[in-house]
């Protein structure tokens, strides 16, 4: 078909696809709202709850924190070593766990979904010798449980003047859970001269927290 030019309309009729050579239609040639969804070469789909990323793919929009848990122990248990029972949610009135939550076997946790995971595991002690030292630890296992190694770890000391003295240590750690079958984590608690960690089933004294911060 012949180029057809109307002067009157200033219009061109008769231009084949591809007839125009590249980087000759620019933005100001371009109306406005002229390019679509449709037009758009990205990955993904495009919806409501979907925007486009700057390597061009269409991606969810996160709903900021979607897990958060909170576990206690909740009984003393003398220099317990790794923590393998009395665990339990915390049911404080005022918590409530966000998304699915973790579940918890002999003291070893399993995570509901892969992600970036801030866990902590906060430790109240109470001592009843003569300058005890304090180990509050993180395990992590990458083979379903069969060998754990620390992952975090912090020391506390307890310096008695002659009665129970208290003390309490925070051990906190970002793990990278990408596979929610083989990586699981325990908690673990102990010191010198044999101090106690305090627990209970109305107050979090000794707990882990779980917050699922971001994808993998």
């Amino acid at each position: 078909m012949a180029l057809t030019f109307n002067g009157s309309n200033n219009t061109i009729a008769g231009v084949a696809a591809g007839g125009i050579n590249d980087n000759v239609v620019d933005n100001g040639t371009m109306a406005d709202d002229a390019i679509g969804v449709a037009e758009l070469s990205a990955t993904g789909t495009a919806s409501s709850s979907t925007y486009l990323r700057g390597d061009n793919a269409w991606s969810a929009i996160s709903a900021g924190i979607t897990e958060y848990d909170v576990w206690r122990v909740t009984s003393d248990v003398n220099n317990p070593g790794v923590i393998t029972s009395n665990w339990e949610r915390s049911d404080h009135a005022n918590f409530e766990k966000i998304g699915t939550g973790m579940t918890e076997s002999s003291g070893i946790f399993t995570f509901p979904s892969t992600g970036k995971w801030d866990i902590s595991m906060h430790i109240f002690w109470k001592g009843v010798a003569e300058h005890d030292y304090t180990v509050t630890r993180v395990h992590l296992s990458t083979d379903s449980g069969a060998n754990f190694a620390t992952y975090a770890n912090t020391y506390g000391y307890i310096l008695n003047s002659g009665g129970v003295q208290y003390n309490s240590d925070t051990c906190r750690g970002m793990i990278d859970i990408t596979d929610t079958s083989t990586m699981k984590v325990r908690m673990y608690g102990g010191g010198s001269n044999a101090p106690d960690l305090r627990g209970s089933t109305d107050t979090d004294y000794s707990f882990a927290t779980f917050i699922k911060v971001g994808d993998t």
